[in-house]
């Protein structure tokens, strides 16, 4: 959020604009006067159109059946301003004229500035809405609680029902229970199956709970006018743990205490009674109502017990001692249900003039009010803070806290007298005036199924569900026999295939070995050539060195040759002089001295050109010598760098054959491996297919059986029901179990 739009709101809520006088804009005032004046004629009193009283600045905060009336600090969102501006309609007053502007806009500055009570009030107060909740999460009660071997056989048996004065959907299981004339049954609802019913021969069921772990059903009913009582059954069982109540008419409400110590129960005699459990003893009377009572209830942790009347009236009370704690405000039209939200804290009811109210247990305020039905007829809180509601206008829906929709079914053709929801709200169950019972399952608007209130009775069930299996072995068992013929041509194919397949790996592996072996043996050879290869490089250098030496030497030597050649060229010219001079004179002296030195220059000369000839000569032998065996070198080196690399050529060759080979092995086992699966499969596919087959057939087989028993059975049973009128004979004559 940026600094200005928190700038923004403080200024909002802390420097309101003044009226002329310096105060804020307040509730007692300013907006009172303008209520009283243009609104109260039609919203004060019991009789307050939708619900919303606005004669004081609680009853304008709590709202009417619309929702909240004023949202402090948005007038645009609040719905007074809106229909008093005709920004939306109804328009408010009805069949007038709008507001003054100068009204408006102290209503509307009185609801963006926080709607303060007094001058001295602080803004931003909110309408009490009630306790925080936070969704409860049941601890588990040691699992699903289910009947198991109980009685399935009813009292009654028909199709047309007679209405469903009470549904109970179990906190444990996706159980519920189905209250109908002398007796309760009890539906699984995962297959809709009938499993207990709980003989009631006392009369009508009017109501039905289950205590927190599922394990107890508590009843009340009886015969208008005659007696009533209360009853618990053990849900797993079916049989009865206790009866209490003489009641002098029909018991309409009954519930037991979370320490299962006490049982409150209620009807048309105007109280509301507490017995022990353990004695049966009277503990209170609560005698405060003034008319039927219709509804009573114990707080989830046990504390409290609420009380409702056909008048309206709504009292709470302490569980353990029967002493008033609350007396809430009594409902126009009277209260139908009650229930207690699963944290103890809120209590819901729903009233004959159609709205739903919760109020809080502090102080006994109501929080929460909005218009559900034409008369709403049954509630049932959800774990979730959510609530089952149903009316007489034929609807029914799960609604949020706040009473906004959550989900909503389809509409029944006549009044919903009856709704309950399992835990999670994945199954609701709808039961009408005319004997419907619809199944509905998460966000679906249209029943799954349809149960009946009256089911059928063992003998009906058993002839209908070996029908049905015969009828579905019909068209089952030609399939499976065609299964277990195409399981048998699939293994037929693959036998021969084995064998071949076996074969084919092992001359791959033996090819994938021998190549193995070839390409390690040229890889030696290979390994050994690159060893002499390297042997014969190694004096290479040396012979190199000594050429170039030699190359180096040569033209040194020619170069002393050619000056020794000249030098011996000048000892001839000064000899050739020195023997002119001498003929001339061959007695001077000087003249044979001159001829001696030049004779001894020339030999001089002469043996030099000949050492620098000869030295020149070697020189030249020795690079000869040298570029020789280096040519000859080279060759042989070229001979074995030409093996080494026919015999690397061949290694690698070698090597690729061999990784081919494997690889080919490798294939042949893959496929070897999958064909053996493929038999594996095919083998456990003919087995299951033929012992599915075989199966059915004994299926088909034992309901012929049970055929031939039970529909005789049935054929008598349901001349019988036909006389009675669809009382089912208990005790008399053959009867069957039913487990199906």
């Amino acid at each position: 959020m940026s600094l200005l739009l928190h700038i923004s709101i403080a200024a909002a809520f802390t420097a309101p604009s003044a009226k002329d006088d310096g105060r804020p804009v307040n509730f007692v005032d300013d907006v009172q006067p303008i209520l009283r004046e243009h609104c109260q004629s039609c919203h004060r009193g019991s009789r307050a159109k939708n619900g919303l009283k606005l004669k004081t600045m609680k009853e304008v905060l709590l709202g009417g059946s619309s929702g909240a009336a004023v949202v402090p600090g948005d007038s645009s969102a609040s719905l007074l301003y809106l229909v008093i501006s005709h920004e939306k309609s109804p328009n408010m007053p009805p069949d007038e004229d709008r507001l003054p502007d100068e009204l408006l806009q102290t209503v509307r500055q009185w609801i963006d500035e926080g709607c303060r009570e007094t001058s001295t009030s602080k803004p931003g107060v909110r309408a009490d809405t009630g306790p925080a909740f936070e969704p409860v999460v049941l601890p588990p009660s040691g699992g699903a609680v289910v009947p198991k071997g109980a009685r399935t056989q009813p009292v009654w048996s028909t199709f047309r029902a007679n209405t469903v004065t009470a549904l109970a959907a179990s906190p444990s299981a996706p159980l519920v229970a189905v209250a109908g004339h002398e007796q309760v049954t009890l539906y699984g609802l995962e297959h809709d199956s009938v499993l207990a019913v709980l003989p009631f021969p006392e009369g009508q069921v009017h109501s039905l709970r289950f205590n927190a772990s599922g394990s107890i059903l508590i009843g009340g009913g009886g015969r208008a006018g005659d007696s009533g009582l209360a009853v618990a059954w053990d849900v797993v069982t079916g049989t009865r743990l206790f009866e209490l109540g003489d009641e002098p008419d029909v018991v309409l409400d009954a519930d037991i205490s979370l320490d299962h110590s006490t049982v409150i129960l209620g009807g048309p005699d105007r109280i509301a009674r507490a017995y022990s459990t353990s004695s049966g003893e009277l503990l209170y009377e609560l005698t405060k109502h003034n008319d039927w009572v219709t509804a009573c209830a114990f707080s989830p942790d046990g504390v409290l017990v609420a009380t409702a009347d056909r008048a309206g009236g709504l009292f709470i009370w302490e569980a353990l001692t029967g002493r008033e704690f609350h007396q809430l405000e009594a409902s126009d039209g009277g209260i139908n249900a009650l229930d207690w939200r699963a944290d103890s804290m809120v209590v819901a009811i729903a009233t004959e003039r159609g709205d739903v109210r919760q109020y809080e247990m502090n102080n006994g305020n109501r929080t929460r009010r909005w218009g559900a039905h034409e008369g709403v007829l049954a509630l049932d809180f959800l774990p979730d803070g959510r609530l089952a509601t149903a009316g007489r206008n034929g609807f029914s829906v799960l609604a949020n806290g706040d009473g906004s929709r959550s989900q909503g079914f389809a509409k029944a053709a006549s009044p919903v007298t009856s709704i309950a929801a399992t835990r999670d709200g994945a199954h609701v169950l709808v039961g009408t005036l005319t004997g419907g019972l619809r199944h509905y399952v998460a966000d679906k608007e249209k029943p799954r199924s349809f149960l009946r209130v009256n089911p059928r009775t063992d003998e009906e069930r058993a002839v209908l569900h070996s029908e049905a299996r015969l009828a579905a072995l019909e068209v089952e068992l030609p399939t499976f026999e065609v299964a277990v013929e195409e399981a048998q041509v699939t293994l037929t194919a693959l036998i021969p295939t084995i064998a071949p397949a076996e074969e084919l790996v092992a001359m791959t592996e033996a090819a994938a070995q021998q190549s193995a072996q070839g390409a390690s043996r040229a890889r030696a050879e290979e390994q050994t050539a690159a060893a002499r290869l390297t042997a014969i490089q190694a004096p290479l250098p040396d012979k190199e060195v000594a050429l170039a030496a030699a190359e180096a030497a040569e033209p040194q030597l020619r170069t002393a040759k050619e000056r020794a050649r000249a030098a011996l060229d000048e000892a001839l010219a000064v000899s050739s002089a020195a023997e002119e001079v001498f003929t001339i004179s061959p007695d001077d002296p000087a003249a044979q001295a001159a001829q001696q030195a030049a004779n001894d220059a020339l030999a001089g000369a002469t043996d030099a050109t000949h050492q620098a000839d000869l030295d020149l000569a070697k020189a030249e032998i020795a690079t000869h010598s040298a570029q020789t065996a280096l040519t000859l070198w080279r060759a042989r080196l070229a001979t074995h760098v030409s093996e080494h690399a026919k015999l690397e050529t061949r290694a690698v060759e070698a090597e690729l054959v061999a990784t081919n080979a494997r690889a080919t092995a490798t294939d042949a086992v893959n496929q070897f491996t999958a064909l053996q699966t493929r038999h594996t499969e095919a083998t456990a596919s003919l087995t299951r297919a033929t012992t599915t087959f075989e199966t059915a057939r004994t299926d088909q087989a034992h309901h012929v059986t049970l055929l031939e028993t039970a529909r005789p059975a049935w054929d008598a049973l349901r001349a019988y029901l036909e006389q009675s009128g669809g009382r089912v004979p208990q005790g008399e004559g053959l009867t069957l179990t039913f487990q199906g």
